[in-house]
């Protein structure tokens, strides 16, 4: 254990449980010497050493050269401090730990090369039907089966729940360490990776410094059906369903339950007193919002994958119903959450008008953009700027709000302006509109009028207008928000 990081990444295969042993305790080795100092590192190796002697003399049955080193084991360890007995124990602990990740990696890494044929659904199924079994009995018997898999707290777990995600991780590296394809750089960075979560285990307390509550308890337990459960049942049923469909003709159906769950976190009152109505009512607040969560992230996946605008009928109808819904919503919530200006509420007497029944026709346009000969029946809108003045009429009165509209000026192709009736006037004196000001003003106008939410909605075409609209999407953000 004296290979330093920067020559493990040269100097080690990687194929075998011996391999992974040594580049483990490599490593925990030299994040040990980081750690604690080369001096006290010493005294480790020594303790091992002598521990490890011992244990080889007895089993050769050379009892007293094995007693005596024994008794210079209990002196060393005898002379240590508390706090450098903590650190021991810690080092042998995490040593013990990574090793028993590196065997079990090694199990699943023979297991892959090992066919199990007499453990798989289709090997059960085919020897059930050698037996006599006909293929409608075992569908029917299949689809009645129920297991029912009830959780339950393990107050005595004391390993916690960052320190068993820090192993898997070191697993998941020695899984990615087998890869054929990796180059002299990325098996550089993996080392860089693995003594990262080794430094991280060691500064992290491996135990807990507070007594779990029954909430405490049903969220570890919860943990089990994130990281395990969740994928690993309905891949079962997957397996159960193509072995199903092989030997009989037919698959199990979407309804069908075999495995069932129950739960007696946060309702055990028998086996713990401090389990109350309250902590029965948390804990399944929290198992609804893990569910909610779980069932909204593999929503956002099948939004992804689903990408397809080719669907039946059916579900062309459903989305486009849902498409119409959505926006018949936003016009409401957009016609209610428009507020009179200032402007506005002074010209009605600084009192504001009462909602309107209905809206009136065309109201949907800006105002600065169609006009009529017809009075508006909105009031004038005080636009942005200093140099805005009402225009002037030819008898030289202002033009009140109602008989604005047929008066604005509207620009001519070499830049001056034309009133109604036809006349130019020229761009130049106060209270008259240059081209840039006017389309300014028009800009302004505009944004105050149609809103942040509906500038959006102009930049979509309308549901009628999208041919390649991706129906499957649409539905599952239905489901998604409900």
């Amino acid at each position: 254990m004296t290979d330093t990081t920067d020559d493990i990444a040269e100097e080690i295969s990687f194929q075998s449980f011996e391999d992974d042993f040594k580049l483990l305790g490599n490593l925990l080795n030299d994040v040990l010497q980081r750690e604690v100092g080369a001096q006290f590192m010493a005294k480790i190796e020594r303790i091992r050493l002598l521990a490890l002697s011992a244990s080889n003399m007895r089993l050769s049955g050379i009892e007293n050269m094995a007693a005596l080193l024994e008794k210079q084991l209990a002196s060393e360890i005898s002379e240590m401090t508390l706090e450098e007995a903590l650190k021991l124990a810690r080092a042998f602990s995490h040593y013990l730990t990574l090793m028993g990740i590196a065997e079990t990696y090694h199990r699943v890494r023979k297991g892959r090369s090992v066919t199990h044929l007499s453990k798989s659904c289709d090997d059960i199924f085919s020897q059930l039907i050698q037996g006599g079994v006909t293929p409608n009995d075992l569908y029917d018997t299949v689809c009645k089966q129920e297991v029912e898999i009830v959780l339950t707290a393990h107050p005595t777990q004391i390993n916690r729940r960052t320190l068993q995600y820090k192993h898997i991780r070191i697993a998941h590296l020695l899984e990615y360490n087998d890869r054929p394809d990796l180059g002299h750089e990325d098996r550089e960075m993996l080392i860089e990776d693995l003594v990262r979560e080794i430094t991280s285990i060691w500064q992290t307390d491996e135990l807990r410094r507070h007594k779990p509550t029954p909430v405490d308890e049903a969220r570890a337990g919860l943990n089990i059906v994130e990281q395990s459960l969740w994928k690993a049942v309905p891949h079962y049923l997957r397996r159960v369903s193509t072995a199903l469909k092989k030997h009989t003709g037919k698959p199990l159906p979407l309804t069908c339950t075999p495995i069932k769950f129950g739960s007696w976190m946060g309702g055990d009152r028998d086996g713990n007193p401090n389990v109350t109505a309250k902590v029965t009512r948390d804990v399944s607040l929290l198992s609804r919002w893990m569910a909610i969560d779980l069932y909204i992230r593999e929503i956002d996946s099948l939004r992804f994958e689903l990408s397809m605008n080719r669907c039946n009928d059916r579900l062309s109808r459903l989305a486009q119903e849902i498409l119409e819904k959505e926006t018949l919503s936003e016009n409401l919530r957009e016609s209610r959450n428009q507020p009179l200006s200032r402007s506005q509420l002074k010209l009605h007497g600084q009192q504001a008008p009462s909602l309107p029944t209905q809206l009136p026709d065309r109201a949907g346009l800006p105002a600065c953009t169609d006009y009529t000969d017809g009075g508006s029946q909105y009031p004038k809108l005080e636009l942005p700027g200093t140099d805005y003045m009402p225009l002037a009429r030819e008898d030289g009165r202002e033009n009140s709000s109602k008989d604005l509209s047929p008066n604005i000026p509207k620009l001519s192709a070499n830049g001056s302006s034309a009133n109604s009736n036809g006349s130019s006037t020229a761009v130049t004196s106060r209270g008259s509109f240059s081209s840039g000001q006017l389309l300014a003003q028009r800009k302004l106008f505009a944004e105050s009028t149609i809103g942040r939410s509906s500038f959006h909605k102009l930049l979509e075409p309308s549901s009628a207008l999208r041919p390649g609209i991706a129906p499957y999407r649409i539905v599952l953000g239905d489901i998604k928000e409900k």
